[in-house]
């Protein structure tokens, strides 16, 4: 049962979370039909009418195997930010601010996500240990991981520290793209169920250029 101070709270969260897929919207320049697109898909998904999308139901969007791995990355990409009442499901704004987001990441920011999921003590590198576990749960989402996990850390550790830092675990994503195929295929699972792939891209590389084009204009003006 929801105490007083949860009920007084829920309005002010639900500004906020309108406030900001509202600026989401207006910073992607999504349209009114983009936006309608992702209403229908949001009333698709959220099979129990509860007008929110809880973790199984976001994880059945993405066509993801329900495991542990699969609910703390999850939780990272999406609802550890995006759940902003922090209920464990996302309401219409939680789900189109997340969206906005994660549609729009480029590869090496959601191998970066998936680096943290791994980085389990936040040292900023992956040891011997973690690196099991990241093993396992690729081989768990259907994806053959190439040889001994412990020969993989010492031949792309090139400072020779005995664990993997970010810059070298992208190494062994350029070496081996198809070993973390199927975590990427998560993120577009989600572009292709909601605007598509394309309409993604479209919207992220009309985003950076307007981007772009701000900087160029304001660094003219300091001339």
């Amino acid at each position: 049962m929801a105490s007083s101070h949860d009920a007084a709270a829920a309005p002010v969260l639900r500004e906020k979370s309108a406030g900001f897929a509202a600026a989401a919207v207006r910073l992607l320049k999504l349209s009114d039909g983009d936006c309608r697109s992702l209403r229908s898909f949001f009333r698709r998904t959220d099979s129990d009418r509860s007008g929110k999308i809880s973790v199984p139901e976001f994880i059945d969007l993405i066509g993801a195997k329900d495991s542990s791995f699969v609910r703390v990355l999850i939780d990272l990409m999406v609802f550890e930010w995006a759940d902003l009442d922090a209920d464990d499901q996302l309401n219409f704004d939680e789900l189109l601010l997340a969206a906005c987001v994660v549609c729009t990441l480029n590869e090496n920011e959601l191998m970066h996500v998936l680096f943290k999921v791994f980085d389990a003590d936040r040292s900023g590198t992956v040891g011997h240990r973690e690196f099991a576990r990241l093993a396992s749960a690729i081989q768990d989402l259907g994806a053959m991981f190439p040889g001994n996990y412990m020969d993989f850390i010492d031949k792309f550790d090139g400072d020779g520290s005995g664990d993997v830092d970010f810059s070298e675990f992208l190494n062994i994503h350029r070496s081996f793209p198809m070993l973390f195929h199927p975590i990427l295929a998560l993120q577009d699972n989600f572009r292709k169920r909601t605007l598509g792939v394309e309409r993604w891209k479209a919207l992220n590389m009309a985003y950076v250029q307007s981007q772009a084009t701000g900087i160029r204009y304001n660094s003219n003006l300091s001339l």
